[in-house]
């Protein structure tokens, strides 16, 4: 098994609510994924008022408006390999080839497959995950005091990609305040839907 990176231990509990139903190894693990988020997020918004920040996160991710530096970063894809490698990516994430739901959703609207011109050039594999339905974290979040718009983000998670995923981001920020921020776990939902899902998608083939 890889060894877990080095990093520093976060100063925020932000997944207590959690506990009881991952483990603790699970749970600090998010709370790094989760500080390194929030790290970004106040290198580019500035850290006078972090709640504040996630809300401006999910209207610029809505806008596709994102600085380029969120989406290229080797520390969050290390908290990724870390969480794959202690088996946590599994029970927050799956790939959508292996939802069930999304497969029967194929099969059942036309496809309009476009062969490339030239046949010999080899594309990458593209590997898009969403949230588990089955996993713990999903299970954990319906059963806790998080944001309900969150909550509705993650259930239409579990049903596969949204083509409508910049207005979902959108609805969220409209919905919540900076108050809401002061529940840690909503830091931790938005962290888990409208950030490594991304990290996962543009950092896979580096």
């Amino acid at each position: 098994m890889a060894l877990l990176s080095c990093q520093p231990e976060p100063t925020i509990n932000f997944a207590e609510a959690l506990q009881g139903c991952l483990t603790s190894k699970d749970i600090t693990l998010i709370n790094k994924a989760t500080a390194q988020f929030e790290s970004k997020l106040n290198d580019t918004y500035g850290a006078e008022n972090s709640n504040k920040n996630y809300i401006t996160y999910l209207e610029d991710f809505s806008k596709m408006n994102l600085n380029p530096k969120f989406t290229i970063d080797s520390n969050s894809k290390t908290i990724l390999d870390d969480l794959k490698a202690s088996g946590t990516f599994n029970k927050i994430w799956i790939s959508v080839s292996k939802l069930n739901n999304f497969k029967e959703r194929q099969s059942e609207d036309k496809i309009i497959e476009i062969e490339p011109q030239n046949k010999t050039v080899d594309l990458p594999k593209i590997d898009i995950i969403t949230i588990n339905p089955k996993g713990l974290f999903y299970t954990c979040l319906l059963k806790s005091t998080g944001h309900k718009s969150l909550n509705e983000a993650a259930a239409i998670q579990t049903k596969g990609p949204s083509l409508s995923f910049g207005l979902i981001s959108k609805a969220v920020a409209n919905s919540m305040t900076e108050k809401d921020l002061n529940n840690s776990l909503n830091k931790v939902t938005i962290a888990i839907i409208f950030y490594y899902e991304m990290i996962h998608l543009t950092n896979q083939n580096l």
